[in-house]
């Protein structure tokens, strides 16, 4: 049977792994698979990614993760990398676990001693939460507080013999694991003689309970095989014992009985000690990080899996090669992307586990398709005995009224004398006694005669066919058989033949009815078997899960031009926009409507970057459509800049402005023409890199890059003129293409109407909207520079970190250094003593009503009282409402929880610290040795290390360009109508602008409504699943989605409306299916 639980040697590879890749993530949620097995989302967020990032580069475009951890209890742990079903409710124990690690930091994660439990460690001080999972017996998994108290467990377990006691409300036995300690060849010895070290040899000395409890039941008896000495004294499994004797050299294995002849004993001995000591060191290795898993896979063949043929299945795994598996055959993983190498053995052990439940899954539907298919055969079979039963009736009531026939005298006799008989008065036991004595004479009417059934008035006698075996051979006996006929005394021969005939007919009737009924069962026994076999094939199987895209976590869509649009959805996205994704070539759109989103468009993949104009007016759409305007149904105008005109500065006071808060100057503004708020809801497909090709001409760009062009040729040369921010000039207005050829290509005359149309409304509405703007406009440029004179300069960030560091170094600056830096607000001042500014914010706040008053009172009947009046009062009337200290808490925390004693671990080694630790340590330790020689570095180098520690590490533009391409090159792979050559790797829901879905194969209108967000993302799925041109991938991958994926994408009060020809097709189907099952109930 393939190996399932984890041995000792097999969880501290996997602590060491998990160590170094999940250490530091944020607890998400908890899941039920199963009632023994649960799955832990864990997210790092994007700057644990960049901060384990190996160029420079890659931290700028990291991305946060999602890392998912199986548990099950008793069996295993590790990451894996596929998605399993889920239960739909958590359970009451997933729900305690839920409220009490969700959104906790995972800070530790150990192996309690050398023992087979492992320890997760989530938040600190007091709120810290221990999930405590065991992996010997039934398994376990246990939620303690920072106390090790249990606040919740999955089973119970209580022994008095031993005085474990795993209760809730009850302090967690830590004493009973096993320690780690390097054995010596005293411990072996003694090992080889009784089953324990030499430290549970003394303990048992001073008690006589715990000798039975280190030996677990076998009392003082001395172990029989090197396997059950190994195992009692260090724990070993029977794959390690082996290991230890075959390293040894023995004989064997651990097989071989004890104890040893005295010629080889001391040389086995000091063998095993070597081996014992080997193994102990390999697992201080690991758990140090001084040595790395080399996990290893043996397989085997097994020819009754499959029932036919042999299959190959997996029967092993360790974390490092066996000696009893020298020679077997290996299965080797690809380590896709994983480039750690003490993540070897979590990957190995994922890919072994995963394939094994798939393996179980093949056996499993197999195993239904065999029973359906037997339940079947079953069936066909009781039909032809059915069938062959009615049949041989038939035929013998036929041979019996043709026997009949064709003795007629010899009936009539045999009827005559019994009935004769019967009249005169003779008992029926005289006239069986009778008859037997005519039969032994030989009266051919007596022998004729076989039995009597006076009560039912019929008797049974035997024919035979003589007219029909006239001139044939008879039997080798001489005799003609016979038949026996039962007939009635009452009727004569003809009227017996007659009854007979009935029968015969009778019985043929039934052959026919039970024959139409019967095939009706056996059409309905193969409809339920096919079915049983096709919900066998369509059980859930287990599936590679997918990596969430970088711009998912945002309201995205692609536009008809392959431009990439992102929308924010908080103000911490929105912040991410435009300090993270915001290039040069981009365009930044907004509106100056409540819960406007921040929105980027990206310029479609290539060379050129330059968004077209169609696009921003779609992108000026889906701005209105996620806004208050939805709601309202206000038809409004978007406006859309360059990146270079956003600014995170207020214009005046250089305060830095909140997240999602940016500064554009009116004049920066251009207006798009105004949105029609109908959006489109649909599915677009991700296929493989060979198929995009084919699809390389679904979004063309048909409008003109002039408009973003001349913007930034604007802004360069205002930027040359050294203007402030609200200096900026715009463009007058969006010149319309009149020929077609705004985008370079003098013979393409065929640009769709609708861009046309767009360009003409942008034109006009720009220059509507300009000659009303130009006197804003001029006297908005005359106050800038009325306070360009008293308001203080703009200084760019890396200038403010030299201010900073200069002023560091120099000591105080002294106030006639540099005048300018009077008026100079610096942001970051304000947001490192938030305290500070929100007491100075609400100083000048109202109070709310009835409090002013009531603080009025307080202050004229307290305002004579000093703190050592109010301390006593509040001690005399026994409550405390003063702050203590910090050292006075702590020791008030001391005496409340002094009856409260943390048990203490096992000895173990050292665990190897996170590689982000490693790295802070070898930092900080730089740090100490520069700050010997010179001191003002040291003071830089913490300023820098308290900004992000990064500030070393710049990446130019030239670089993010690069990265960004490369990423927005994806949606190239994103289609909207896949063709059937198309290999499709997953669906992607999308809501956007109409004009953005018209080209998808599976789209539906979204219009302002009543609707929540579940319900039609629900009515949408269950419309488009219906699509009769829907092909069996593209029903599987939409089957895939998540239904709360889907959700997300609908924007908030929605109606959802039904493509052309949808409701009619469904309204007949279901009309259909009711004539059917009406049909059904009258037969």
């Amino acid at each position: 049977m393939p190996k399932s639980k984890f041995t000792t040697f097999d969880i501290a590879a996997e602590v060491a792994a998990l160590r170094r890749s999940v250490l530091g993530c944020w607890l998400a949620n908890v899941y039920d698979l199963d009632s023994r097995t649960y799955a832990f989302k864990f997210n790092k967020p994007s700057g644990a990614v960049a901060r384990d990032a190996d160029t420079p580069a890659a931290a700028s475009d990291a991305e946060s993760e999602k890392i998912h951890i199986i548990i099950e209890s008793g069996n295993r742990f590790h990451r894996t990398k596929y998605e399993r079903v889920k239960n739909d409710a958590p359970s009451k124990f997933n729900a305690k676990l839920r409220m009490h690690v969700r959104t906790k930091r995972l800070n530790d994660v150990r192996q309690f001693g050398r023992d087979r439990a492992v320890d997760f460690t989530f938040g600190g001080g007091d709120t810290e939460c221990h999930i405590i999972v065991e992996f010997y017996g039934q398994g376990n998994i246990i939620l303690t507080d920072k106390n090790y108290t249990v606040l919740t467990l999955l089973r119970t377990h209580r022994d008095d013999a031993k005085g474990v006691k795993i209760l809730g409300n009850h302090t967690y036995p830590l004493d009973r694991f096993r320690a780690f300690k390097q054995y010596e060849r005293e411990d072996v010895v003694c090992a080889l003689a009784s089953g324990m070290t030499v430290d549970d040899v003394a303990a048992a000395d001073g008690d006589a309970d715990a000798a039975d409890e280190k030996t677990d039941g076998a009392g003082t008896r001395s172990p029989g095989t090197i396997r059950e000495a190994l195992a009692r004294a260090f724990g070993y499994a029977p794959p390690f014992a082996e290991h230890v004797a075959l390293t040894a050299g023995i004989p064997n294995g651990a097989s071989a009985s004890l104890p040893f002849d005295d010629a080889v004993r001391d040389a086995y001995i000091d063998a095993l000690t070597t081996a014992v000591q080997g193994l102990e060191s390999w697992f201080e290795g690991v758990t140090t990080g001084a040595v790395v898993a080399t996990p290893v896979v043996t397989t085997k063949m097994d020819s009754k899996a499959d029932g036919s043929e042999a299959i190959e299945i997996f029967d092993d795994f360790s974390p490092f090669p066996l000696k009893q598996n020298e020679g077997k055959p290996v299965k080797e993983f690809p380590m896709d992307g994983v480039t750690d190498p003490a993540c070897a053995f979590d990957h190995v052990v994922d890919e072994y586990f995963t394939a094994l439940e798939s393996q179980s899954g093949v056996l499993a539907r197999r195993k239904v398709e065999a029973q359906a298919i037997t339940k079947l055969e079953k069936t066909l079979k009781d039909v032809e005995n059915r069938a062959a039963q009615l049949e041989l009736e038939r035929e013998k009531e036929e041979q019996r009224a043709v026997l009949i026939e064709y003795n007629l005298e010899a009936v009539d006799r045999a009827l005559d004398a019994v009935n004769s008989a019967l009249a005169s008065g003779m008992s029926w036991t005289e006239l069986e006694m009778m008859i037997k004595e005519e039969r032994r004479l030989g009266n051919p009417v007596a022998s004729m005669i076989k039995s009597l059934d006076l009560e039912k008035n019929q008797i049974t006698i035997t024919l035979a066919n003589h007219l029909d075996d006239v001139g044939e051979e008879k039997p080798s006996g001489g005799k003609a058989k016979r038949v026996t006929v039962v007939v009635d005394l009452g009727l004569s021969a003809h009227a017996n033949a007659s009854v007979h005939f009935a029968a015969k007919k009778k019985h043929a009737e039934k052959f026919g009815k039970t024959m139409e009924a019967q095939s009706k069962a056996v059409a309905i026994a193969e409809a339920k078997a096919k079915a049983a076999i096709e919900r066998a094939g369509n059980s859930a199987a287990i599936s590679r899960a997918r990596q969430t895209l970088w711009f998912e976590k945002f309201n995205w869509f692609v536009t008809s031009e392959n431009c990439l649009v992102l929308q924010a959805k908080d103000a911490t996205q929105a912040e991410m926009l435009i300090s993270k994704y915001m290039l040069p070539g981009d365009a930044f759109v907004h509106a100056d409507v409540t819960q406007a989103p921040v929105t980027l468009v990206k310029p479609p993949p290539g060379d050129y970057r330059a968004v077209p104009s169609y696009s921003l007016t779609q992108a000026g759409a889906a701005v209105m459509c996620r806004s208050s305007a939805w709601t309202s149904r206000a038809v409004t105008s978007a406006w859309w800049t360059t990146p270079n005109c956003v600014s995170k500065i207020a214009a005046l006071a250089g305060d830095k402005l909140p997240p999602g808060v940016v500064n554009v100057a009116r004049v920066d503004k251009q207006f798009l023409p105004p949105a029609q708020l109908v959006m489109g809801f649909g599915l677009m497909f991700v296929v493989s890199e060979k198929n995009v090709d084919a699809h390389k001409n679904d979004r063309l760009v048909r409008s003109d890059f002039d408009v973003t062009l001349e913007q930034d040729e604007g802004d360069s040369d205002d930027d040359d003129d050294g203007g402030d921010v609200v200096e900026i000039k715009r463009r007058d207005r969006v010149e319309p293409s009149d020929d077609g050829d705004g985008d370079g290509d003098g013979d393409d005359d065929k640009d769709d109407e609708d861009v046309d149309i767009v360009n003409k409304l942008a034109s006009s509405n720009l220059q509507s909207i300009n000659d009303t703007d130009d006197a804003l406009a001029n006297k908005h440029r005359g106050d800038a520079h009325a306070t360009k004179q008293t308001a203080s300069p703009r200084m760019s960030a890396k200038e403010r970190r030299a201010q900073k560091k200069k002023g560091k170094k120099g000591g105080k600056a002294s106030d006639d250094d540099d005048d300018d830096d009077d008026n100079f607000v610096d942001p970051l001042a304000q947001l490192s003593s938030p305290t500070k500014a929100g007491k100075a914010a609400g100083a000048g706040k109202p109070l709310p009503r009835g409090k002013a008053a009531k603080l009025k009172r307080a202050k004229a009947k307290y305002g004579d009282q000093d703190d050592e009046d109010r301390e006593l009062a509040m001690a005399f009337l026994g409550a405390d409402g003063t702050k203590k200290s910090s050292k006075s808490a702590t020791d008030g925390q001391t005496t409340v929880n002094a009856d409260v004693t943390k048990p203490e671990a096992p000895t173990a080694p050292t665990p190897a610290p996170a590689p982000f630790k490693q790295r802070d340590a070898e930092k900080r330790a730089r740090r100490e040795a520069k700050a010997a020689e010179d001191a003002e570095d040291v003071v830089a180098d913490d300023d820098n290390d308290e900004r992000g520690g990064a500030t070393d590490v710049t990446v130019s533009v030239e670089e993010r360009l690069k990265a960004d391409a490369e990423r927005v090159s994806f949606i190239n792979r994103i289609v909207g109508a896949p063709f059937k050559e198309d290999d499709i790797e997953y669906a992607l829901p999308v809501c956007a602008p109409i004009a953005a879905t018209n080209a998808l194969k599976y789209r539906m209108k979204v219009t302002p409504g009543s609707q929540k967000k579940g319900k039609a993302a629900k009515v949408a799925m269950e419309i488009l699943m219906r699509a009769p041109f829907a092909s069996k991938p593209e029903l599987d991958a939409m089957r895939a989605l998540a239904d709360a994926d889907v959700a997300h994408v609908f924007p908030s009060g929605c109606k959802v409306s039904y493509p052309p020809g949808a409701l009619k097709s469904m309204q007949n189907t279901k009309k259909s299916s009711n004539a059917s099952r009406g049909s059904k109930k009258k037969r």
